[in-house]
């Protein structure tokens, strides 16, 4: 979904954006308590980031940077990636505390 969003970026032909390196999650010498808080501060994270941008791509001035007739399919994905992360969010919700390894 994000390679499509950006797929609908208006970029100048000359632009070449960052590699971004994949995430990585060091859990090591944490408690499951700790892991679950951390996955769950990093869902929580993910969604207000997509809500933030569907909030500024729907208020802002887009025609610069976007096609109007690709402005429905930019809000129909931010609305899945919203929906999915608040799912996850609860999801890693439903198991802070819960959570044991055995060692």
């Amino acid at each position: 979904m994000a390679k499509d969003l950006l797929s609908m970026v208006l970029l100048p032909q000359d632009h070449r954006a960052p590699v971004l390196r994949p995430a990585s999650f060091d859990f090591n010498r944490k408690s499951e308590l700790d892991v679950m808080l951390e996955l769950e501060r990093y869902e929580q994270l993910t969604l207000d980031l997509h809500s933030a941008i569907r909030e500024a791509v729907l208020e802002s001035d887009v025609k610069a940077y976007l096609r109007l007739a690709d402005l429905e399919a930019v809000a129909a994905i931010l609305d899945k990636l919203i929906v999915d992360e608040a799912h996850h969010r609860e999801a890693v919700h439903s198991y802070v505390g819960r959570v044991k390894i055995i060692r």
